[in-house]
């Protein structure tokens, strides 16, 4: 006769029996790795996270041993330090006499600051080849923070036309001009920024941005 029959339902189980008779228990042994996959990737949705390499099933390895894309290549080896910079800097400006007489200017207005013990910055308004203004930074003197050399030369610009449009000019500077003063040369309809030694071309002033 089967032992079977003969044991004592008292007595202790194995591991194995007392698991398969768990009520509600899954065996995930018995899963695909298709259906594995799908189930990993369902409770990541609900996580809100990625499954890794190894909960799908894949080699860390094999991954990092793939090779790379040749679009993903080609684009690091394009972001070099030099290509940055270029993008960053403004190529300097083909230099013509006249650049380098107006320039020249600026640099006399910043020096003419400088001897007023003032901040050392100069710029010049100019329109068809002529100054129309010029003037040295009088934050100091004036005691107006305001008072840069671009602003300066922008007022006693449209003071010299007497409108405020100051449509077709250009303005020299012997430094960049900061944020304050290339709004004031956009409101001003200033039509293009040179500036430095180099006579960097700073483009059209553009709009402040708020």
């Amino acid at each position: 006769m089967d032992r079977a029959q003969h044991a004592d339902p008292a007595a202790p189980r194995g591991r194995s029996e007392r698991r398969a008779d768990r009520p509600g228990r899954r065996r995930d042994r018995g899963r695909s790795a298709g259906q594995n996959d799908a189930w990993l990737a369902r409770r990541a949705a609900r996580r809100g996270t990625r499954p890794t390499d190894r909960q799908e099933g894949r080699d860390v390895t094999d991954a990092a041993a793939r090779p790379a894309d040749p679009r993903r290549r080609r684009l690091l080896a394009s972001l070099t330090v030099g290509s940055l910079l270029l993008v960053l800097r403004r190529p300097a400006h083909a230099q013509t006499e006249d650049d380098r007489r107006l320039m020249a200017r600026a640099f006399a207005m910043r020096q003419a600051a400088l001897d007023q013990g003032d901040q050392p910055y100069g710029a010049v308004v100019v329109r068809d080849g002529r100054i129309i203004a010029e003037a040295p930074s009088r934050v100091v003197t004036r005691k107006d923070p305001t008072a840069h050399a671009e602003m300066e030369a922008i007022r006693d610009a449209a003071r010299a036309l007497g409108t405020n449009d100051l449509r077709g000019a250009v303005i020299y500077a012997s430094s960049r001009p900061c944020p304050m003063c290339t709004a004031a040369a956009y409101w001003a309809r200033v039509g293009r920024l040179y500036w430095g030694e180099a006579i960097t071309d700073g483009g059209a002033p553009r709009p402040p941005s708020y």
